[in-house]
């Protein structure tokens, strides 16, 4: 009779023997790892089964939940065609951390006319992306029993909200400079069309929080097309509505350029201009001065995200999009 060992000829751990181990069903067993939220677990039946996971060196079928669901254990996440960038990368990795602890992988790729070829072939259990999924490749995965969930950072749609709200970034840092005490702010907004999307947004966000504190509405500045040396931008730039006591820069890169164009142009931060960025870089700290940053935190992204990933499995509703709840306004000196 064939027993049941891995390819290295070790026996291979069934959630049978987990159960026997921690005196449980196995239908037990199957609630607690795959943390089904339509079951109630005592703790220390929950424990003893994730000791018994731990001793016995468990690890699900996942051709086992293939069968069960019709789908594999595969999470798609469809970024789209922008530059690289820390940020992405922080939430990828925490995100395929959260799924791998419920038996999840994640892959990733990027937007192109092949992505709708790409789920097709995997059939994973969710797709995610950071636009818009078009409306037919929507029906298509709803048909196959694909969870699909768009809009995650941007949107196409004047009257649609994305999961993580790009204009909560912008409110942010206004109301972080507001509270400092400025009161004629400007935005410095993303070099190139690729970002443009994300600075659009992110500039609805500050004119939405000037517009609630009674301020003026803050002048957009591009230092990409302004057509003259860095230095004589900066002083055009401060000087065609001011005196400019604050600005909240698109990301920490446009901030520190500006913090670079300030110092040689002999205009103290903060005294005399405070500057905050966005994504709280690990440069930020170790600008002259130290830049302050609005922090999208990874882990709280990949928790809602995976959170999705576990509702699409377990037939729950989806969580409702977080908001501004994603964020942390990191003060430093330049502010």
């Amino acid at each position: 009779m064939a027993t049941n060992k891995t390819s290295a000829g070790r026996r291979r751990v069934t959630a049978s023997m987990v159960a026997e181990r921690a005196g449980v069903s196995v239908a037990t067993v199957s609630y607690v790892i795959n943390d089904a939220p339509n079951q109630t677990i005592p703790q220390a039946t929950r424990e003893r089964v994730l000791a018994a996971v731990r001793e016995l060196d468990y690890a699900p079928s996942s051709a086992a939940r293939a069968l069960r669901l019709g789908r594999n254990d595969v999470v798609l996440l469809i970024l789209p065609d922008w530059p690289p960038s820390l940020a992405v990368a922080q939430l990828t990795d925490a995100l395929a951390t959260e799924l791998s602890h419920q038996g999840l992988r994640l892959l990733t790729e990027r937007d192109t006319s092949e992505s709708s070829r790409t789920w097709r072939t995997i059939s994973p259990s969710a797709v995610l992306k950071f636009g818009d999924l078009s409306a037919e490749d929507k029906k298509a995965m709803r048909a196959a029993g694909i969870t699909a969930v768009d809009r995650l950072v941007i949107t196409q749609t004047p009257t649609a909200h994305a999961h993580f709200s790009q204009p909560a970034i912008g409110a942010a840092q206004v109301q972080h400079l507001y509270d400092r005490g400025h009161r004629n702010l400007a935005y410095a907004a993303a070099p190139g069309e690729a970002l443009q999307p994300f600075s659009i947004l992110r500039k609805l966000g500050a004119t939405e929080a000037c517009v609630r504190l009674g301020i003026d509405e803050p002048p957009e500045w591009h230092m990409d097309d302004a057509g003259s040396e860095p230095g004589q931008w900066f002083s055009n730039a401060l000087s065609k509505r001011g005196p400019i006591t604050g600005v909240a820069a698109f990301n920490d890169e446009v901030a520190a350029a500006l913090l670079a164009t300030a110092r040689a142009q002999g205009v103290h931060v903060p005294a005399s201009l405070a500057i905050i960025g966005v994504d709280d870089q690990p440069m930020s700290r170790f600008t002259d001065p130290p830049l302050s940053s609005v922090w999208q935190n990874p882990q709280r992204m990949a928790r809602h995200l995976a959170g999705i990933a576990r509702a699409a499995l377990t037939h729950q509703p989806l969580p409702h999009p977080p908001g501004g709840a994603m964020l942390d306004v990191i003060a430093r000196s330049s502010t």
